[in-house]
């Protein structure tokens, strides 16, 4: 949208957005014992108002940053890779793909052998691993651009392996 229009840099974005993600994924892992402090007393959670705040406060940022990634991402496609009609195509099918085997993988791969905790830290850390193929993809990014996304992405990959070690303890 008009985001784009004022600086049509996607890959620029589009990394930003993926170490966001990554960021924001190991924050509402951290809010969740004090977002759900309040219903500790309760077995089930059932009142439409406290299920759509948990849901805001857990998953709406999180949700709502790879949302923008998707986008920027299939933007940042259609200007380098493809034409209109085969990026959208591309982007399509790599979100049906991802939608019909990410469960499969969650149920019978992720969960099994990492639990909970494990694959927060997998999915996180996929996150900066997206953003340094998004990073990869620009035109020379040079050794600065690689030097802070290995930072930041290191940085993402640790506190987000700080959380699974820590969780194990419990």
């Amino acid at each position: 949208g008009s985001w784009l229009k004022r600086d049509p840099h996607p890959f620029r974005y589009a990394t930003l957005m993926a170490f966001l993600s990554g960021a924001v994924c190991i924050a509402s892992y951290i809010a969740f014992p004090r977002v759900v402090a309040a219903y500790s007393g309760t077995v089930y959670i059932v009142a439409p108002k406290d299920i759509l705040w948990l849901s805001v406060c857990l998953m709406l940022a999180t949700s709502l940053c790879s949302g923008l990634l998707f986008t920027l991402t299939g933007t940042a496609l259609n200007q380098r890779v493809a034409p209109d009609i085969q990026a959208a195509g591309l982007v399509t099918f790599s979100n049906t793909l991802g939608s019909a085997l990410g469960p499969i993988a969650a149920g019978f791969l992720l969960l099994p052998w990492l639990g909970i905790e494990g694959s927060f830290f997998l999915l996180s850390a996929l996150y900066a691993v997206t953003a340094i193929i998004l990073l990869a993809a620009r035109d020379r990014p040079g050794f600065v651009g690689f030097g802070l996304a290995g930072v930041v992405g290191a940085a993402v990959f640790a506190a987000a392996l700080v959380l699974a070690m820590s969780s194990e303890e419990r």
